[in-house]
């Protein structure tokens, strides 16, 4: 679906670390050094009644593929931090 001209035979994954008030354990799990997949592009069709009869696509380009764990979050004009993500 997305025509990447390299997908990975092999993955890994890898711990970012850092301090963020929404990352209590420090780090964390992606695939940014070895990603699922690379070089690819995604077709946008633009509407054909909101461009006035004439229909156009853009491809946009996909320079990475990964998965990343999702850390929490914040939730609310208080800065509460969801951590049930």
């Amino acid at each position: 679906a997305l025509g990447c001209a390299r997908v990975a035979a092999v993955v890994s994954w890898d711990r970012k670390n850092y301090f963020y008030p929404d990352l209590p354990k420090g780090y964390q799990i992606t695939q940014q050094r070895e990603p699922l997949a690379r070089d690819g592009f995604v077709e946008i069709v633009a509407d054909a009644a909101a461009r006035g009869g004439d229909a156009s696509a853009v491809d946009v380009r996909v320079l990475s593929l990964h998965l990343e764990e999702d850390s929490a979050g914040p939730r609310g004009p208080a800065f509460e931090i969801e951590r049930s993500r």
